[in-house]
């Protein structure tokens, strides 16, 4: 099992390949659920080659069951009060770890800063539903953290049911047939082009020279809709595009740049415990995926992938 607190992730390079965000609330054939709505409408946003993956793996699904969206794009100064919000937590519940074990326990639930999925726009933590919105048993709530589900959140654990074990090989089977990659210690988590996509699919090889990584500095860039009834271009909010842009040239810790101070104020203040702010989703793919080209080219249709 690699963890994201592996460092052979951290040690692949990336960069920005200059792709869209996608407003998935704006497109027609996904499902999309606010629990995790912020003023900005952040954690709506997807890549779009990350959005396109999705729809395809929507279409390999059983008649009658649709994809959930609860959180993409996630701010990397949002990120950081999660991960060190909840090795807080484990430094009460177990004060024999390390440092080291701690930081490594922590990965398990939610992603070292310096390599955040969520930040790069191209993962996401879902689940399924009904044609109704009623979602399905798959063993645990989306966010479960290991330590009080006793690790059933692992995608494969057998610590669930039958129906619960037979869902998630469902949405599995129709993400990874889409070209996601899934992070085997939560079920709904899945991404397209981050750096742990690259090191699990071997896109990360020496001399590959094909990939590249996207991370969260996200400034103006235009944000399409996807879908029949989405026509025209929206931009996401520069209040927040900036402060993670600025965020990350700085080192700035999170919780202190002013942009998003309310922002994470706000989802604290409704969410009990970390385990309540935390949630993952799935992957797809395109049936005839661009052409990506390597680090430090540009091409008009071609894109880097991260």
């Amino acid at each position: 099992m690699i963890l994201l607190s592996d460092r052979r992730i951290s040690a692949i390079p990336l960069g920005d390949n200059g792709e869209a965000l996608v407003d998935v609330r704006q497109v027609a054939d996904l499902r999309v659920d606010d629990r995790l709505a912020d003023e900005a409408g952040a954690y709506a946003h997807l890549r779009e080659a990350t959005v396109q993956r999705l729809l395809a793996a929507q279409r390999a699904l059983p008649g009658g069951l649709r994809l959930l969206v609860i959180e993409g794009y996630r701010p990397l100064s949002l990120q950081t009060t999660y991960f060190e919000s909840y090795q807080d937590e484990l430094r009460r519940r177990y004060p024999e770890w390390d440092s080291a074990r701690r930081h490594v326990e922590a990965s398990k639930y939610i992603s070292p800063p310096e390599v955040a999925p969520h930040s790069t726009g191209g993962t996401i933590d879902l689940t399924l539903c009904t044609a109704d919105g009623i979602e399905l048993d798959l063993g645990t709530i989306v966010n479960a953290s290991p330590v009080d589900s006793a690790n059933a959140c692992f995608t494969g654990s057998p610590h669930i049911s039958p129906r619960a074990r037979t869902n998630r090989g469902i949405l599995g089977q129709a993400l990874s047939s889409a070209g996601m990659v899934n992070y085997p210690t939560e079920w709904w988590h899945w991404s397209f082009g981050d750096r742990y996509w690259a090191l699990s699919t071997g896109a990360a090889r020496p001399g590959t020279g094909r990939w590249i990584c996207r991370e969260a500095a996200v400034r103006n860039r235009p944000v399409v809709r996807v879908g029949p009834q989405a026509p025209g271009v929206r931009r996401l909010p520069n209040r927040v595009e900036s402060a993670v842009e600025e965020q990350m040239k700085s080192g700035q810790r999170a919780g202190r740049h002013p942009a998003l101070v309310g922002l994470v104020a706000g989802l604290l203040a409704h969410r009990r415990s970390v385990g309540q702010w935390i949630a993952r989703p799935c992957r797809a793919i395109l049936n005839q995926p661009r052409p990506l080209v390597a680090v430090g080219t540009r091409g008009t249709r071609d894109r880097e992938a991260s």
